[in-house]
């Protein structure tokens, strides 16, 4: 229904965004040292306007990036 719009008039229904973060924050239980996950659920929950959350994904996704820079590739 947004097909047409100029990006910054988007908007996106807290219902269908909050659908994608459970489902993220699901993989994210899955797979906790994935950052891309752990980055785009604190974007998702940003725009639901839950910085709780937003901050602790994005703390996630600091202490993950981390323990990627110091683990050998395996």
């Amino acid at each position: 229904e947004q097909r047409g719009r100029e990006y910054d008039t988007i908007r996106l229904d807290d219902d269908a965004v909050r659908k994608v973060a459970t489902d993220l924050a699901r993989a994210s239980q899955d797979d906790p040292r994935n950052v891309e996950v752990l980055n785009n659920l604190a974007v998702l929950f940003r725009v639901l306007r839950d910085e709780r959350r937003a901050g602790l994904a994005s703390r996630l996704s600091a202490a993950a990036q981390q323990r990627s820079d110091v683990e050998p590739a395996q």
